[in-house]
């Protein structure tokens, strides 16, 4: 085989970047766009030493999965590689996703089946509210190819919003001509276009120089198009800073929006979840498994970490007695104060800075109970982890947009004492091989509320032999293996070495808890101390 030459392959699975998965000749053939069952004629790229690389030519036989949406060599395929997967095949796909990444990470035993799924069916078309966008050299609106510079024009997006697709419609067939915009081929490069609830537009021009003739000449725009409320130009540096300089050619620099009941405003820097549709049931979702309307919720406190402009915050306050929000951006945290005055949220707070900064001193000044976290698609700090596991916080609400570091940060909690008490994905991004996932951790109730009594005549242990605690076991493997160990380890190892434990306190009605268990290296670590103790030979 060489490359460009024609190969016949049957697509047999997926890869996590919705690549189809074939074989031939005992090689690995990626197919981009192709199905889980497709028989597909493709053609060579690359010839790696155990995989091929190939680009889908013709569909021989299409998958029972498949719907004819959009062709699949489309540019439209490159923002929606799965959009011609059957709906339900892509919500098993994200469960499977989802699953094998907590099954390999994370260590835990879960079914794909058992992971809910909060499904979008009725808006997985036309509900992105912000889209980023270049110009080709004639200034028309266009997209590039992964891993090509190349541009094609489009004219739209079955993703975008209507009120998205209809501006660029008209900018590619109307108004370049009509107010001339072609003269600013040189200077404008990438546009961000964001659109709110009500179809009112935000438009921020990245441009090599922030001039009066590019202000005049896109001045025109506001006189034939009324949806569009904000028009920013911002310097084009090179990447998207919040440091780039940025001006505003409309009196108005904030777009206005209503989601779950509370109005907020929002800039052309600020960062906000794509789809409105979804947005709602995050929030609620957020409450369903934090609150309990009968455990006096509303006494305790919540921290907030990434908090963006405070949307989540001032939701969840009228359950707590007090919200902590905690963002990076300032501009955030100023937009999200201003937020909580508008909607007479007077128990919320917001602070500036970096979680892994501010979480312990917040965390100890306001007696925090709970934590919401919706960190970036790196996921939390290990600092941030640390100081909430050695804490008296209970629970944790853990919002990711990353499979991969969700499991590798449930895999941390899970060794410190937390079970993972339900997980639901949510199907943000439709036709995408992006994917939100909710968890909700909570404390062992052995970590916190159990009691232990020692038969000393079964063991032969003298009084002072007894008052080993899990305190002084903890103590003691840490100064020596600098190794943490939760309670709930510890009284895995004595069990295991015949130590009966007897138990008070009352266990979690939840029959299928995941709970997780000791490692080799922790375990070795806690008889090493039972023998210091003379706890065991």
């Amino acid at each position: 085989m060489q490359e460009k030459d024609l190969i016949t392959v049957k697509i047999s699975d997926f890869t996590q970047d919705a690549k189809g998965v074939g074989h031939i000749d005992g090689l690995a053939v990626f197919v981009p766009y192709a199905l889980p069952g497709d028989t597909v004629l493709a053609q060579i790229k690359t010839i790696k030493k155990r995989y091929l690389e190939a680009e889908l030519i013709e569909l021989i036989n299409p998958s029972s999965e498949r719907r004819n949406l959009v062709d699949p060599n489309s540019i439209i395929c490159e923002a929606a590689p799965i959009i011609n997967l059957n709906y339900s095949s892509q919500i098993a796909w994200k469960q499977k996703l989802v699953a094998d990444q907590l099954r390999k990470i994370a260590k835990l035993n879960i079914e794909e089946n058992s992971i809910k799924v909060n499904e979008n069916p009725l808006h997985e078309l036309h509900y992105r509210n912000k889209v980023n966008l270049k110009f080709d050299d004639n200034a028309y609106i266009s997209m590039s190819r992964r891993g090509s510079n190349f541009l094609e024009r489009i004219d739209g997006h079955p993703l975008f919003q209507d009120s998205i697709n209809e501006f660029i419609y008209e900018w590619n067939n109307s108004y370049l001509s009509e107010l001339k915009l072609g003269v600013l081929s040189e200077n404008i490069s990438e546009i961000v276009i964001r659109s709110n609830s009500f179809g009112e537009l935000m438009l921020n021009f990245f441009v090599v120089d922030i001039n009066s003739n590019t202000k005049e000449i896109l001045t025109e725009l506001l006189q034939i198009n009324p949806n569009i409320k904000v028009l920013a130009l911002t310097e084009d540096k090179g990447r998207h800073s919040f440091n780039n300089k940025t001006e505003y050619i409309t009196k108005e620099t904030e777009l206005q929006e209503n989601i779950a009941g509370i109005s907020f405003s929002y800039g052309v820097h600020t960062f906000l979840q794509v789809n409105n549709h979804t947005l709602e049931n995050i929030y609620r979702k957020s409450e369903e498994f934090l609150i309990n309307k009968d455990s006096g919720h509303s006494k305790q406190n919540l921290l907030d970490l990434y908090c963006g402009i405070g949307i989540n915050s001032i939701f969840l306050a009228q359950n707590f007695q007090k919200v902590i929000g905690v963002e990076y951006v300032k501009s955030s945290i100023e937009a999200a104060k201003k937020n909580a005055i508008n909607n007479h949220a007077n128990n919320v707070e917001f602070f500036v800075g970096k979680a892994e900064d501010l979480i312990e001193d917040l965390v100890a000044e306001h007696e925090i109970d709970k934590v919401y976290v919706d960190p970036p698609r790196k996921g939390l700090d290990i600092e941030v982890i640390n100081c909430i596991v050695s804490s008296s916080i209970n629970e944790v609400l853990y919002m990711s947009c990353n499979p991969a570091t969700l499991a590798r940060d449930l895999g941390v909690f899970l060794e410190s004492g937390f079970y993972v008490k339900n997980i639901e994905i949510i199907d943000q991004f439709p036709n995408t091989t992006h994917v939100e996932t909710v968890a909700l951790l909570s404390k062992l109730d052995v970590d916190k509320h159990i009691n232990i009594e020692i038969e000393l005549d079964e063991l032969d242990l003298t009084s002072a032999e007894s008052k080993a605690t899990y305190a002084q076991i903890k103590e003691y493997v840490w100064n020596k293996f600098q190794l943490k160990v939760p309670t709930l380890y510890i009284a895995q190892i004595k069990r295991k070495c015949g130590i009966e434990l007897r138990e008070h306190y009352n266990k979690s009605k939840k029959e299928k808890q995941i709970i997780p268990q000791c490692t080799p290296e922790k375990e070795e670590a806690i008889m090493d101390a039972l023998r210091h103790f003379k706890m065991i030979e």
